[in-house]
């Protein structure tokens, strides 16, 4: 039961990480200004959001981005 419990709260950790809400004002050019952890990098070499982007009064959440402004301005910024 307390592997159980501790499990649970763990998942619940980690999807509260991925709650964050960002605002931006001007698309694509403000991603610049999103922390990394709005984003997970995938093995194709994609990046999916992960956390919401408020876009002026227009949220984004879970899009997927490969070979787009959007990717080099993420990848130029989180891709070590």
């Amino acid at each position: 039961m307390k592997t159980l419990l501790a499990t649970m709260i763990f998942a619940g950790s980690l999807s509260s990480a991925s709650a964050a809400t960002y605002t931006i004002q001007n698309w694509p050019q403000d991603l610049s200004k999103v922390p990394c952890d709005a984003w997970h990098r995938n093995s194709d070499g994609s990046w999916t959001e992960v956390a919401t982007i408020i876009v002026g009064t227009n949220p984004t959440s879970g899009m997927v981005f490969k070979d787009t402004d959007e990717a080099k301005i993420i990848n130029d910024k989180c891709h070590h």
